[in-house]
């Protein structure tokens, strides 16, 4: 199965799929952690775990997923499954060193499989973004945490400053966007080297006869793309949660629920299994002419 997928990948590359970006002449990808199962009954060697309050012990199994952002459709380049050995399992401790396996196995697979990596605010650490610069990429991050030193000395400063840029989208039935942005380089991260952009956005947002307002903060060591397509990237990024991810978090999350949907899990095991002989054994797939 991992082969075939791997393959797909490099048939893609091969062929130039990717040729003209995903989005605005950029590769733009994806990294997330998405729950897969989790049982308080069953659990295998490979399960993380964690105690309720109620001292009942939950198992489950965590994975971090790569997934292309812009063009349809969204493309998984890769995932990596969380170990109890190697990672926490808690959310901020696994995720992190799972992610930097994954983008390290990406590159010795794929080479520059993207141009820039985005990630929510769990990644907003200088070791995740020397991860990326290490293998050639830049990183866009979502930024929520008021209390950081870096966020404190970039809003202080975008008080001073009119906004460098201001533009609409415009939307269905009359509805539009007017979007500004401050943007300012050389902000210095916690207990690193490492200079990065901070970007701030305020979206007014209107609505037939109301307005809601609605503002984000990012940052990323790209120096050179326009922040109208940075905000554009920050929005396809999260716009991906109602597909790639969902369905992971959803439809891979079958057997959470198997009991009240009326299913017999091993029903689904064999399905599983069966799917897998199928396309191990007898899969005609067009991509591969055999010559």
């Amino acid at each position: 199965m991992n082969n075939v997928h791997t393959d797909i990948i490099k048939t893609s590359i091969k062929n130039k799929v990717f040729r003209t970006g995903t989005l605005d002449g950029l590769k733009i990808v994806a990294i997330d952690g998405v729950e897969l199962f989790e049982s308080a009954k069953k659990c295998c060697e490979n399960c993380l775990s964690r105690t309720h309050k109620n001292g009942v012990t939950h198992y489950f199994h965590r994975t971090v997923v790569c997934v292309t952002v812009g063009s349809d459709s969204h493309i998984i380049l890769g995932q990596e499954m969380l170990e109890p050995k190697k990672d926490g399992s808690k959310k901020d401790e696994g995720e992190i060193t799972g992610g930097k396996r994954l983008i390290k196995n990406l590159y010795k697979q794929y080479h520059h499989f993207a141009d820039i990596i985005v990630a929510d605010a769990l990644y907003c650490k200088s070791t995740w973004i020397k991860e990326v610069l290490s293998i050639g990429m830049d990183a866009v991050v979502r930024v929520k945490d008021e209390r950081l030193n870096i966020v404190k000395d970039a809003l202080a400063l975008f008080k001073c400053k009119e906004a460098d840029e201001s533009w609409t989208v415009k939307k269905k039935n009359n509805n539009y966007t007017i979007i500004k942005a401050w943007d300012e380089d050389h902000f210095e991260m916690p207990a690193s080297d490492i200079k990065v952009r901070f970007i701030k956005f305020v979206e007014q947002i209107h609505t037939g006869d109301s307005v809601e307002i609605k503002e984000a903060w990012i940052i990323t060591t790209d120096k050179f793309t326009s922040v109208k397509s940075l905000w554009l990237i920050m929005h396809k990024r999260w716009d991906i949660e109602n597909n790639a991810f969902h369905q992971l978090k959803t439809e891979w999350h079958l057997i959470r629920n198997f009991r009240k949907k009326r299913m017999l899990q091993i029903d689904i095991i064999e399905d599983i299994r069966d799917e897998r002989f199928i396309i191990e054994d007898s899969w005609d797939n067009p991509l591969f002419v055999k010559t």
